[in-house]
C-alpha cells in the first residue's frame, strides 16, 4: 500500500490566501497609460472619470454594463424592510445594495501566471477545522452572546463559503443554533 499523504494522513488542508501588495490608484494608472499613448495623464484620468459617470447612469437604468476585455457590472438590489404581496408601493422599498462585477475570461487569462510566494507562518491555521473552531466560537459567544456570518468570517479569517460550511457544521454538532433569516441571521449557543 502506498504511503499516505495529505488529507488521508490527517494533515491540515491548506488554501491560498492573497496578501495585499499595495493599492494602485487612478493617478498611477493614468500615468502608466499616458506613457503608452498620445494622451496626457490628465486626459486619461478625465476619460476614466467620465466613463465612471456613464457606467453609473447605465446601471441606474437597470442595464448590465459590459466592458469588453474587463468584465460586466450589474446592480445588486434588495429591499428596505420586509416586503409582502400586500405591501403598498413595493417598488419604492427596493434599494441598491451594491454592484456585482464579473471578470471576463480575457481579463483572467490576461493576468497570466503571477508569481506567488509562501509566507512563513501563513500556513498555520489557514483554514481551521470545525473541531478547531468549536472552543474559540464558544468563548466568543460567552463574551458577545451572538455572532453573524460576517463577523465569524472576519474573526476566524475565513472566506464566505468556508464560513457558511463551518457554521452549518457547528450547528450540526449542537454547538450553535441560528436565529433569524437571510441577512438578519445570527448564531447563538445551542446550549
Amino acid at each position: 500500500m502506498p504511503p499516505q499523504s495529505g488529507k488521508e494522513a490527517g494533515e491540515m488542508r491548506l488554501f491560498p490566501r492573497l496578501t495585499n501588495n499595495g493599492v494602485t490608484d487612478l493617478e498611477t494608472l493614468s500615468r502608466q497609460v499616458a506613457k503608452r499613448s498620445p494622451f496626457t495623464r490628465g486626459m486619461v484620468e478625465g476619460v476614466f472619470l467620465d466613463l465612471v459617470d456613464e457606467i453609473m447612469s447605465e446601471l441606474a437604468q437597470g442595464k448590465t454594463v459590459d466592458l469588453n476585455g474587463l468584465g460586466t457590472l450589474r446592480l445588486a438590489v434588495g429591499t428596505e424592510g420586509d416586503v409582502t404581496v400586500s405591501t403598498k408601493n413595493r417598488s419604492e422599498m427596493v434599494v441598491v445594495k451594491g454592484v456585482h462585477f464579473a471578470a471576463s475570461s480575457d481579463l483572467v487569462s490576461g493576468i497570466g501566471h503571477p508569481v506567488f510566494t509562501t509566507v512563513e507562518g501563513n500556513n498555520i491555521g489557514v483554514c481551521p477545522s470545525v473541531e478547531a473552531l468549536a472552543g474559540p466560537v464558544q468563548e466568543y459567544l460567552a463574551a458577545h452572546g451572538s455572532i453573524t456570518r460576517k463577523v465569524f468570517q472576519e474573526q476566524f479569517g475565513l472566506g464566505k463559503s468556508v464560513a457558511l460550511e463551518r457554521l452549518a457544521a457547528l450547528q450540526k454538532m449542537g454547538i450553535l443554533r441560528s436565529e433569524g433569516k437571510n441577512q438578519k441571521t445570527v448564531y447563538v449557543s445551542a446550549k
